[in-house]
């Protein structure tokens, strides 16, 4: 009966115990909410809607009140974990979460506007020359980002429309800080630009984003995007060319000993080999450079692609003639290497005998590999008969064969 009796008050007082602690508990949530009041009214402190108040100030105030929120929600969370373990109603703290919220979009708000004036303060003071323009846009577009957010959340803010101003002001500066930072400016694009701005000093190692602003550049922004847009354009070309020239200063087609079996005999001479390859490259690089004089931005390079384009025509009619005379001669050579044919045409072997003398005499020369335009030979290869030439001007035919001779030749002997 005595454990009994110790059981049941000992219940009793458990319960008590719980229903104290529930209510104490009830008190410091009450407790809890009011102090959150009091930091929700000091939120619209007049201070934080002011743009022209002290910054510094401003953020010091507002990470006063947005740390005593975090233990605030702290505490919340503790007594909901206490309420979840006793088995009575959780409490619900919807002003504590609206007033951490809108604290902290104000803190965000502030804490731009003073990052964006440090930043645009490094950039006016900066050389202009070392300027990133690729950072700025970078920076500018987070900024923009940071404006839409605040502006969303604070519609009534002056701050924001202050801060929103600044960034839309600068954005119109951007376009400039992109064009004038273009690594395709040479210094021909800097002598007009210098024109267009009205001061020489935009080279110097001196000049700053600032100066730049002063001199009311923006002003002059279309004529200061159409340099750009012209040094872009030329140095696109100027890349193209190059990668033409960079493929002939490598390329190159080989040369196979024929008609002996060492060099040194009698009978060896050079033929080349197969072209295909160089014909398909040379086709792109007519074609290439072709698109290039349709360009309105040649300007700067238009005699060095001109000739260009007379030295791949060149290659071309060189290539075509140089493998036709090349099949011809083999043809001849296979019929007239024949004794019969020799005894039985005296004459056309001897005219023969004339153009094999001097077609060899030629390829006994091209026994390198032979470099085309651009590399480290001249072209047309050395002692390669000029194929450019109008037949009509001259009767001999390449490689020496009279043409009245040649009309003499019986029609099997012809390919």
């Amino acid at each position: 009966a005595q454990l009994k009796n110790t059981i049941t008050v000992s219940e009793s007082n458990r319960e008590a115990k719980m229903d104290r602690f529930i209510s104490e508990l009830t008190a410091e949530i009450e407790r809890l909410r009011q102090r959150v009041g009091e930091i929700r009214t000091q939120a619209q402190h007049e201070m934080i809607g002011d743009p022209d108040h002290n910054i510094d100030d401003v953020l010091d105030f507002l990470n006063d009140l947005s740390a005593q929120m975090e233990q605030h929600r702290e505490q919340a969370n503790t007594y909901t974990t206490y309420q979840q373990s006793f088995k009575v109603p959780v409490s619900r703290y919807e002003d504590l979460e609206e007033t951490y919220a809108d604290l902290a979009m104000k803190r965000l708000l502030w804490q731009s506007v003073h990052d964006w004036y440090q930043l645009t303060d490094m950039w006016r003071e900066s050389p202009f020359e070392a300027i990133n323009a690729d950072t700025v846009a970078s920076k500018v577009q987070y900024f923009t980002k940071m404006v839409f957010q605040v502006e969303r959340a604070l519609p009534k803010s002056r701050v924001v429309a202050r801060f929103k101003a600044l960034v839309d002001s600068f954005k119109s500066v951007l376009p400039i800080v992109i064009d004038l930072r273009n690594p395709s400016l040479r210094p021909r694009h800097w002598d007009r630009l210098q024109e267009i701005i009205g001061s020489r000093a935009v080279r110097d190692k001196s000049f700053t984003l600032g100066m730049l602003i002063e001199l009311k550049a923006i002003d002059r922004k279309e004529d200061i995007a159409q340099v750009s847009l012209e040094a872009s354009k030329e140095a696109q070309l100027e890349e193209s060319l190059k990668k033409v020239q960079g493929i002939w200063a490598q390329a190159e087609f080989q040369v196979l000993l024929h008609g002996g079996k060492e060099q040194g005999s009698r009978e060896a001479f050079y033929i080349i080999g197969g072209v295909d390859e160089i014909v398909a490259a040379l086709e792109d690089a007519i074609v290439t450079v072709s698109t290039l004089k349709g360009s309105r931005y040649i300007g700067p390079i238009k005699g060095e692609v001109e000739e260009w384009d007379r030295q791949l025509h060149l290659m071309a009619e060189t290539i075509e003639a140089w493998v036709a005379c090349q099949r011809d001669h083999m043809y001849l050579e296979s019929i007239f290497g024949a004794a019969d044919i020799q005894r039985q045409l005296p004459q056309e072997y001897k005219m023969f005998l004339s153009v094999d003398k001097a077609w060899k005499d030629v390829m006994l020369h091209q026994g390198q590999p032979q470099r085309l335009p651009g590399g480290d030979h001249p072209w047309p290869p050395q002692d390669v008969p000029d194929v450019q030439r109008d037949p009509g001007e001259d009767t001999q035919v390449p490689g020496g064969l009279p043409r009245d001779q040649e009309a003499q030749l019986p029609s099997f002997l012809l390919p």
